[in-house]
């Protein structure tokens, strides 16, 4: 610290200025570059706007304005109105709603976007604003404390009511700025804002009464700032703008109504400026073991990050990549070859990956490549990504069409998407769930058991018809077929018969051994909610038996409901049908058979399993929400159907549940 009153913190704590008011992510804004592609939101740009939504309903603003470049489509997955939906919000006539406050999307010239937006407020096309609204330019929306921005905002106007708007200003590198402003650091008021002429030094003509203030300190002459995009309208704001006005953007008209006579010091109008301080601050702390560096990471993570966990936004075909722990790293990041990259990350898309990678319990997104001789532990590896060469896979979930190259290892309990391929001399061992996939010729799939028998299959089928592998990949119907169990080849089966806790009848296996076609097995079409609950039914029934923590398992869970996407209320669905379809198989282990089932026995495993996953069903609850609480009895209900026997003890199941 600059000030050595302040100690540095030797246990773990640190030391951070009294004064610091905010703090840029190391991503940038939150919206993409400027450029030659229209302006959209990127991931780390959604998580910010998110939150931002929720601070500034509760700041007393009622309407917030989104300008959005006209190249931009409205109906693609990286416009304003996309991302406002997978928010959680309902989009209607270019807009939505939060609690009270109203966000209109505003689509005007891309050089001119904030004056065309407050044309057409002040025009009548969306209701004129009665109090305070915010107007956010493409670009603009830097993690920054918008709500208490406001709140400044509001006690600056009780003061003078002559107050327009605050316009919002971020201390920068002088080489990239473009501006330069006069402000009164007492009073909040800008009195000059004029670009700055790279190279030609600073033009302020500065007059005797300013000169006067500057000595006295009473104004301050700033250099290094730039514009963030964002600014605080009052009411009237929008009526400046008219078609006579001959200013096309707000910085033109600030500039305009800021030109007047210096000595006079009273405008009509008054401008306020809130400067942000970004710069960096120091923070200080002693590291003499591992131990203290852990420590010392977690509290800059806990100082410094953005409060909000990624995963829990869908993704956009993003670059910039974000990690789990609450931090952001610079796009198109190549991590360098034999890099432990830890656990709870998010690589988004296009990241490189080199050799000797390891990545555990992370969400790998798309078109990510990882190199070869590296690990995936517990992750999600989400479509089209590509995996090196002898990488190994473990507990996995594996999107579609994703490369699995040449002598790859893939553990037990991996979940293979659609259309994945797996390279050559690569292993599937049993305890797999491979859905519609493709395996290359030499690729090996381990049987279901160890005993010698296995091998002979195996071999008695390698030079049929190009073995059984090679049939997966080149018969017509492939995208309809699985693999499952003991090499046997099931089309489409509506259950999975290795973790399905209501039917573990096996016999299909013995019975399959000795057929050389696959006529024989019907195609049964499943549809794809019954696919997802199987899935999720699996994931919980897995977790049980290898002790899954309730989070990993929950991680896991919200993972394939992305992958498949499915809605929360498919998951709520799912999950409770899942714990009551473990809770049939723990009271059928007392019992000497499904038909014979105790329906006692069964409500006494339902208060276990409930029990010991209550915060499973909790996480997927919602908060509680009536319409969540309605998905919840009619999962049971749907059980208990498919259940009849046990429908006794329906009452009990729903206090259970409650």
């Amino acid at each position: 610290p600059k000030d050595k009153k302040q100690p540095s913190a030797a246990d773990g704590s640190g030391y951070v200025p009294d004064d610091v008011k905010a703090f840029v992510l190391g991503c940038g804004w939150g919206w993409s570059r400027w450029g030659s592609s229209p302006w959209s939101l990127d991931v780390a740009g959604m998580f910010i706007l998110g939150y931002q939504i929720d601070a500034l309903s509760k700041s007393g603003i009622k309407q917030c304005f989104l300008c959005e470049n006209p190249n931009v489509d409205p109906r693609s997955s990286n416009s304003c109105a996309s991302v406002l939906a997978d928010l959680g919000l309902k989009v209607e006539d270019d807009g939505a709603s939060y609690l009270d406050m109203q966000i209109k999307i505003l689509r005007g010239h891309p050089w001119r976007s904030e004056g065309n937006s407050l044309r057409a407020i002040n025009e009548g096309q969306f209701d004129n604003p009665s109090s305070d609204f915010l107007l956010i330019l493409p670009g603009a929306l830097p993690a920054l404390n918008l709500a208490r921005m406001v709140r400044q905002h509001q006690q600056r106007k009780l003061k003078d009511k002559r107050l327009a708007l605050t316009m919002l200003f971020g201390r920068g590198d002088p080489s990239d700025t473009g501006l330069y402003i006069v402000y009164d650091k007492n009073t909040g008021r800008l009195h000059r804002m004029n670009q700055q002429e790279h190279g030609k030094g600073l033009r302020i003509g500065i007059s005797d009464l300013f000169g006067e203030k500057l000595d006295r300190g009473e104004m301050h002459v700033l250099s290094q700032v730039g514009f963030t995009g964002i600014s605080i309208c009052s009411p009237e704001t929008a009526s400046y703008f008219t078609d006579n006005f001959d200013r096309d953007k707000l910085f033109d008209f600030t500039s305009a109504m800021l030109e007047q006579p210096e000595e006079e010091l009273l405008f009509e109008h008054v401008i306020g400026a809130d400067i942000l301080d970004s710069t960096r601050h120091e923070y200080a702390i002693r590291v003499n073991s591992f131990a203290a560096y852990a420590r010392a990471t977690q509290d800059v993570l806990r100082r410094w990050s953005f409060p909000l966990v990624p995963d829990r936004f869908p993704f956009t075909n993003s670059v910039t990549t974000v990690d789990r722990g609450n931090t952001y790293r610079a796009e198109t990041a190549d991590v360098s070859q034999s890099c432990q990259l830890g656990r709870n990350l998010i690589i988004c898309e296009n990241s490189k990956l080199e050799e000797k990678v390891e990545v555990s319990q992370s969400c790998i997104l798309r078109d990510v490549t990882i190199g070869s001789d590296s690990k995936v532990e517990g992750s999600i590896i989400m479509p089209r990504a590509r995996i090196g060469k002898s990488a190994s896979i473990i507990r996995s979930v594996v999107g579609e069409g994703v490369e699995i190259s040449d002598g790859s290892k893939i553990g037990p309990g991996v979940v293979l998407g659609a259309g994945t391929v797996v390279g050559t001399k690569s292993t599937i061992p049993p305890g797999s769930w491979y859905a519609r996939g493709k395996a290359s010729d030499d690729a090996e799939v381990d049987m279901a058991d160890t005993d010698d028998d296995s091998d002979e299959y195996s071999d008695e089928h390698s030079d049929e018809e190009g073995g059984e592998i090679r049939n997966l990949e080149d018969k017509a119907h492939s995208d309809q077929l699985g693999i499952g169990g003991k090499g046997a080849r099931i089309e489409r089966r509506k259950r999975d018969p290795f973790s399905d806790p209501v039917d573990n009848d096996l016999s299909w296996i013995e019975e399959s051994q000795d057929e050389e076609s696959d006529e024989e097995f019907p195609v049964v079409e499943v549809s794809e909610k019954e696919r997802y609950e199987e899935e999720v039914r699996e994931t919980i029934a897995r977790a049980l038996a290898m002790s899954h923590s309730v989070l990993d398992t929950s991680h896991e869970i919200s993972s394939l409901k992305m992958v498949s996407n499915r809605s929360l209320e498919e998951s709520i669905f799912a999950v409770i049908k899942g714990l009551l379809s473990q809770s049939v198989n723990l009271a059928s282990e007392s019992s000497t058979g499904l038909d014979n089932l105790n329906p006692s026995a069964f409500l006494q495993a339902v208060v276990k399993i409930f029990s010991d996953w209550k915060q499973l069903a909790v996480l997927f609850n919602g908060g509680g929400v009536v319409r969540n609480q309605i998905t919840t009895i009619s999962a049971v209900q749907e059980f208990f159907e498919a259940n009849s026997k046990l429908r006794q003890t329906f009452p009990g199941v729903l206090k259970v549940c409650y």
